[in-house]
């Protein structure tokens, strides 16, 4: 007896009885062919309608804004006239084309800025996509935004509220304990999406990063970026103070 299993789109799980009675698994990948192919384009609308209008595979455009997602925000910065050039595998199973595979390297245009993504892999089996420089795409974020003496309230889903001193509450954010005027930086490049009064956050600042991360900078003295405004990692955009609630 045997099982196949498609655990993924690289590995199949098999299991199978062996003379002895018991049963043995082990996991193979799944044994495509690959071919390379280069696809170019220039942007109307968006990056996907050119992939369906060129009448190419859609998960290629996700795997290709997974490459820059660091770089370009491709919800909100792709504009018309923005241009692309990747070249990938093409994977096949019994002749049949499946999917794409991994993009080898990758050229995208935005806004007249030119970004370059190379995929590679090194003797420890790990592998990623970096610029011409060596420098890799995907960004880590600063540990802290802030020179600061202790953290007064941490990350919390069960905390004990503050003011009442009874009820239990969420506490989603980290509150840093720093002197008046401390300048606040960006954990991360990205685009400031507000800047000023915002409710309990009082002065604050907020930066989209890319499509998954965002980060908000409350109880500011003073900011210093406007609604917006490009930013770059470790850029001061305000200053510690005691605005909000």
């Amino acid at each position: 007896y045997k099982l196949v299993y498609q655990i993924s789109s690289d590995e199949l799980l098999i299991t199978e009885r062996i003379p002895s009675g018991s049963w043995l698994a082990k996991k193979i990948a799944i044994p495509y062919s690959t071919t390379t192919e280069i696809i170019s384009g220039t942007i109307d609308s968006s990056l996907f309608k050119t992939f369906i209008d060129a009448k190419a595979d859609e998960r290629l455009a996700l795997a290709l804004a997974e490459v820059f997602a660091w770089q370009i925000d491709f919800a909100a910065d792709i504009q018309k006239g923005d241009s692309f050039r990747v070249l990938y595998e093409k994977r096949f199973l019994n002749n049949a084309y499946i999917m794409p595979g991994k993009i080898l390297a990758a050229e995208f245009t935005n806004s007249g800025k030119k970004f370059k993504g190379i995929y590679f892999k090194n003797s420890d089996n790990k592998d990623g996509y970096y610029d011409e420089e060596g420098n890799a795409l995907q960004k880590i974020f600063l540990k802290s935004p802030l020179d600061y003496k202790y953290i007064s309230s941490g990350f919390s889903y069960n905390r004990l509220n503050p003011v009442t001193k009874s009820v239990y509450g969420t506490h989603r954010a980290i509150d840093y304990a720093a002197n008046y005027g401390t300048p606040v930086v960006t954990v991360g490049d990205g685009t400031v999406i507000s800047s000023g009064w915002n409710g309990a956050l009082g002065i604050a600042v907020k930066i989209r990063h890319n499509e998954t991360y965002t980060s908000v900078y409350g109880h500011l003295s003073k900011t210093g970026v406007k609604t917006g405004a490009k930013v770059k990692q470790g850029q001061i955009i305000g200053n510690v103070g005691a605005t909000g609630e």
